[in-house]
């Protein structure tokens, strides 16, 4: 019984997991039943009872919270709305966003964004503005960024975009704590505005109160080297603020009493200020809880209160499960907790800083052990020097926050100066900055890789967690049990990935614009067109994430079919990012590619036309660029898109580019195979595409249409739409699903949308 709260985690997790993958809450039900018959003692019998209760409820729970949508009128029109901000706005050049309680069918927390923003807001405004609200966007391309979930760790289910003209600031509606504790930061960041340079304001701004600023270079440099959490507030930066008002209670010798009410005000003070993210809340009230064991006399047992504390994340919002930073923060902890005392025990020197070190030593490879696998799941690489950046950049981060604390305080409580005294904390964090800075330039610095499976990360976490807690209680009495289920995960691995891998057809939403994936069962792959926009890398934000996704590193054809941007951007972005073995131009306008064959000769990257090469896959897997070809003649850019056919077996595929009626027409005329299952329809859906005759002499069952939303061109055209409805055409576009990826054997095929 020791374990409740542990046993009850483990079972909201069950729960959670059961419910995303189908398993029906009878079955569960059957489970606990049959696990109460089995067990013998009344003691392990309540605990099955107990556990089955947290069950069903999370469970309960998941299915009513996975059906809550938003309360707003959800059309395209701009609604008048009440609402109050309930969060510190955060302003980047002319645009602010912040969270507000917006008055609807019910009161709702909805993210809402200004453009052009003339107003400045702070907590606690009650404001009248008109907007349009929508639904946040979710994951739209392999590998991107699941916008909505991440609101929905949040319980925020709508977004709002402001009018600023319409945005009327009626007053503030704060109460006298909340009021002094904003004015305090306000006067915390006024003061790092003042004293610091803009670089290091943005690193302070992000250590402190975890405002990420704008410096894109430092936060990737800083994830690539495994240290991102230093500008993520988590409960190591709370562990900075405990350190600071200990060291302060035992300056000033105050009593246990007194130490609890200035401990706890100041953890709930950061709380504030830093937004009551999860993780924070978690550490403080951790360290309060351990705080008051301590003085009380009373036993604490850092993992029932970590899972006690999960437990209750996880009753107020089952979703928090999908919040990268719950995950990290809770297997960063469990890992110290599991793993530190056996490690520590194992490991000894006779002087005081040896020991010292080892103990951050120690630390550091724990956290490392329980969190490799979910950062290398969700941010695709891992640091040969997180080890030794974390020793050196986590103690330097700590010294900034204590000094810059001490400094701001005495500062603003005695309205002095205390600039000399901040030229430590300036050092500091141009050294942290230049440390990460080098240690990036060093070739294989870090490493990018695909995110492993969520069957490898589960299979990862019982291995680990069994071999450890085995050697810890039992030693090696039980090793059997380690050995048997070591070969179990590593022969379903091994299981898993000799497993015959299907042809895979992802056509990505790279908005108005086209792009194309394909793997084939060899391990090959092929890129047809890389989308493009003026104001958006399609290449670096799309094409490489999902490449890195997927575990591609090498493309081993690239096809541009023709020259216009929103084909060719994307190509030219990636080139020198990813290896490229050869790449196929049309044979008709050679001139307008001057700029990415330039760009492929810098890489030694051949490049061919589409009628000097032919390309063999496989015996089973026919490629053909069906047009055009030597007799072609010149149209325009449109027209002089190359035309890929591809078959495996009995399931065919035709991209058409932007070809449109004249070019299928020649098509037509060239009198090859064109008709295919799945058909890319030409030109985003154009009005001058896709004629009758073409689509009959196709006969596909399935069409595909890579077009933007609400795109000023009105693609798809509503004559196409319909001709593709009257030839019972099932139809597929990417401004309303998202990416399309098609997989198939040769027989059978299965479609998967990225979107609702």
């Amino acid at each position: 019984m020791k374990r409740l709260p542990l046993f009850f985690f483990i079972s909201g997790l069950l729960a959670i997991i059961s419910y995303n993958i189908g398993i029906n809450l009878i079955l569960a039900c059957v489970v606990f039943a049959i696990a109460f018959c089995i067990c013998k003692g009344d003691s392990y019998k309540l605990i099955v009872i107990y556990c089955s209760i947290i069950f069903i409820f999370i469970f309960c729970r998941m299915d009513n919270i996975s059906n809550i949508t938003s309360s707003f009128d959800l059309n395209k029109n701009e609604v008048q709305y009440q609402g109050r901000v309930v969060s510190f706005p955060i302003y980047k050049e002319n645009k602010v966003q912040f969270v507000m309680e917006v008055k609807g069918a019910k009161k709702e927390k909805v993210q809402g964004f200004i453009n052009n923003n003339t107003h400045l807001l702070t907590y606690g405004d009650m404001i009248e503005f008109t907007a349009q609200a929508t639904i946040p966007n979710s994951r739209r391309n392999p590998g991107g960024f699941d916008y909505r979930q991440y609101l929905r760790t949040k319980k925020i289910y709508t977004v709002m975009y402001i009018n600023n003209d319409s945005l009327v600031i009626q007053n503030n509606s704060q109460n006298i704590i909340s009021k002094n504790i904003s004015a305090l930061r306000n006067k915390l960041t006024d003061f790092i505005d003042v004293n610091f340079t803009e670089r290091e304001n943005q690193f302070l701004r992000a250590l402190i109160i975890g405002e990420k600023g704008n410096d894109s270079e430092v936060i990737n440099n800083f994830n690539k080297l495994g240290i991102s959490h230093i500008l993520s507030v988590s409960g190591l930066h709370v562990g900075f603020i405990y350190l600071f008002a200990t060291t302060i209670c035992r300056i000033l010798k105050l009593n246990k009493k007194i130490q609890i009410y200035i401990i706890g005000i100041s953890l709930y003070t950061y709380c504030f200020i830093v937004g009551f993210s999860d993780s924070v809340i978690r550490a403080s009230l951790m360290l309060f809880l351990l705080l008051l064991a301590n003085i009380t006399n009373k036993k604490y047992d850092t993992l029932n209160v970590l899972c006690f504390l999960a437990l209750c994340f996880i009753l107020h919002n089952p979703y928090v499960i999908y919040s990268v930073g719950f995950q990290l923060s809770y297997s960063a902890v469990l890992s110290i907790t599991v793993f530190y005392p056996y490690l520590n025990n194992k490991i000894s020197f006779n002087t005081k800083y040896l020991e010292y070190f080892k103990s951050i030593i120690l630390i550091t490879i724990s956290v490392q052990i329980g969190t490799i696998p979910l950062v290398i799941y969700h941010f695709n690489n891992i640091s040969i020097f997180s080890l030794i950046t974390n020793l050196l950049i986590v103690p330097a981060a700590g010294f900034i926050v204590i000094v810059f604390l001490c400094v701001f305080c005495v500062s603003t409580l005695l309205n002095i100066s205390l600039l000399p005294f901040l030229v430590p904390v300036k050092l500091s964090i141009n050294f942290i900055l230049s440390v990460s800075e080098n240690l990036i330039k060093i070739p294989y610095s870090y490493s990018i890789l695909s995110p492993m499976p969520f069957y490898i990360v589960s299979f990862y976490y019982l291995l680990v967690f069994i071999c450890f807690g085995y050697l810890y209680h039992y030693r090696l009495r039980n090793r059997k049990v380690i050995i048997v289920v070591t070969i179990i995960n590593i022969s379903i691995v091994i299981i898993l990935s000799i497993i015959p891998k299907p042809l895979t057809v992802t056509y990505l939403d790279v908005g108005q614009g086209d792009s194309a994936l394909i793997q084939f069962p060899s391990g090959q792959n092929m890129l047809i067109d890389g989308g493009g926009q003026y104001n958006y890398s399609v290449g670096d934000e799309i094409i490489i994430n999902t490449l890195v996704h997927k575990n591609i590193r090498k493309l081993d054809l690239v096809v541009c079919t023709h020259s216009h941007d929103d084909h060719k951007l994307g190509i030219l972005e990636i080139i020198g990012k990813v290896k490229i073995d050869s790449i196929i131009i049309n044979c008709l306008e050679e001139e307008g590619y001057t700029d990415l064959i330039s760009l492929a000769n810098e890489f030694n990257i051949p490049v061919y036309k589409n009628n000097q090469v032919k390309v063999n896959i496989s015996k089973s897997i026919l490629l053909d660029f069906v047009y055009p070809n030597s007799n072609t003649l010149y149209i325009d850019e449109n027209n002089s898109s190359v035309i890929t056919k591809m078959s495996y077996n009995d399931i065919s595929f035709l991209f058409m580019g932007d070809l449109e009626n004249k070019g299928e027409k020649n098509l037509i005329e060239n009198k090859k195979d064109i008709s295919s299952v799945f058909l890319k329809i030409g030109h985003h859906g154009s009005k001058t595409s896709t004629g009758k005759e073409f689509l009959s002499t196709v006969n596909p069952v399935y069409g595909i249409i890579s077009v933007g939303k609400d795109n000023r061109y009105n693609h798809p055209n509503q004559e196409v739409l319909e001709l593709l409805d009257n030839k019972g055409v099932n139809y597929f576009r990417t401004d309303q699903v998202g990416a399309i990826e098609i997989n198939t054997n040769g027989e059978k095929v299965k479609i998967k949308t990225y979107t609702d």
